[in-house]
């Protein structure tokens, strides 16, 4: 954990500024009106294995990535206007600090630095949610829920503790027109996603020419990995895959560590990040350099399903029926049974951003991803491009990475 919070990692590229991000939190109290709400960074995981992230809700309304178990009140209606936006952060801990480094304490500075009207510890949470279930009787959650048999989230559980006490309250689902919010990505979030496109792209050309018989899928993903980093990228936004052969047939293949061979295709799934932003780019390759006329044919209809779901993400239309026109197209060949996964997410702070459930909104940015799935013919194939969705129609934001066969091809000699 860093000393102190701070915002998502610096950039070359303008990162998210405080006056963006207090912007997003008017905008949500708008919504909420006299209602109350409350979100959640989440607690931080005993795994040494990779960095915490916290909840895209609470990144998106506060900016801080550093503090795990701390949440953010929003009370628009309180009659104190420092009182409306309240950061709850946990109890300083020496042990702890000593082990994840040095926490900044509460103080007039950082609320300023935050733009925030209160800082408090989090002990204070459900007295303040107590306080204001009395005052205004509607509580607002901002987190998706959670089919069972998970837990329901912290910010119902802390709800229904407050409903206890207070007869009367009302307890109302808001995630969607929250979410709807953090779907219509910014200027300034779009200049980072493209940004962290730019330097996935980057990787990927570099890898491709590692691809060949007898060299390792590692040895694909040290070159892409070094390349991101070469250009600015802010590590990987999720954990690439490099599976050749059978393995490209496996959706989250993971283990890296294959010896390529003559006759295989391997996919190439990654993506870096900037200002905290994600990318998140496919390309499928013939080991040798050349697609055989099967690989060929098979990639001929992944990239033509590929151009239909492109065409149709448009604004207002749902995600599904975007699914339903690749899929289409593999059905309609044949291979209906390969095809099984969706066809993309959203995309934003997280590779698999939160999804309003709801026909796409003006400036979403969603990937586009078929796949072909033939492990009997030694043949995986996913292609994937990050769209924005634009009110003229989709804007493909890594066109500049060849997908056509030809373009592929040569990627791996130059």
């Amino acid at each position: 954990m860093a000393r102190k919070p701070t915002a998502a990692p610096t950039s070359p590229y303008t990162p998210i500024a405080t006056t963006e991000i207090k912007k997003r939190r008017q905008k949500v109290a708008r919504l909420l009106k006299d209602r109350v709400g409350l979100v959640f960074a989440g607690e931080h995981s005993a795994s040494l294995r990779g960095d915490w992230e916290p909840s895209v809700e609470f990144l998106y309304l506060t900016g801080i990535a550093d503090e795990p178990g701390a949440a953010l009140l929003l009370d628009p209606s309180h009659p104190n206007p420092r009182r409306r936006e309240v950061l709850m952060f946990r109890t300083r801990d020496p042990e702890d600090e000593a082990w994840h480094g040095i926490r900044e304490g509460l103080s007039p500075q950082m609320r300023d630095r935050l733009g925030v009207g209160t800082v408090f510890r989090v002990s204070r949470l459900i007295w303040l949610v107590t306080e204001a279930a009395s005052r205004t009787g509607r509580l607002a959650t901002l987190h998706e829920p959670r089919p069972a048999p998970a837990g329901v989230n912290q910010d119902l559980a802390t709800y229904r503790l407050a409903a206890e006490r207070v007869p009367g309250v009302s307890i109302e689902s808001m995630w969607q027109p929250f979410y709807q919010l953090i779907a219509a990505k910014s200027p300034v979030e779009r200049k980072l996603i493209q940004g962290a496109v730019d330097a996935t792209m980057a990787g990927v050309r570099a890898a491709a020419r590692k691809i060949k018989p007898g060299a390792n899928e590692g040895a694909v993903i040290r070159t892409l990995t070094s390349t991101f980093a070469e250009n600015d990228g802010e590590g990987n936004a999720f954990n690439p895959i490099a599976g050749s052969g059978v393995n490209a047939t496996v959706l989250h293949y993971g283990a890296n560590n294959r010896t390529m061979e003559d006759g295989d295709m391997l996919v190439l799934d990654s993506g870096t990040k900037m200002g905290g932003y994600c990318a998140d780019i496919t390309r499928t390759f013939p080991v040798n350099g050349k697609f055989s006329s099967a690989q060929s044919d098979a990639y001929e209809l992944v990239l033509k399903a590929m151009k239909a779901a492109i065409k149709a993400s448009t604004v207002g239309t749902w995600m599904h029926d975007v699914d339903m026109a690749a899929r289409e197209v593999i059905d309609k060949a044949g291979y209906g049974h390969a095809f099984y996964h969706g066809i993309g997410h959203h995309l934003g702070i997280s590779v698999h951003d939160v999804d309003p459930k709801t026909p796409l909104a003006k400036d979403a940015i969603i990937t586009i991803e078929p796949g072909l799935y033939l492990p009997d013919e030694n043949i995986g194939i996913r292609i994937e491009d990050d769209i924005h969705v634009t009110a003229s129609g989709p804007k493909n934001l890594s066109s500049k990475l060849p997908v056509d066969r030809k373009g592929v091809e040569a990627l791996m000699r130059h």
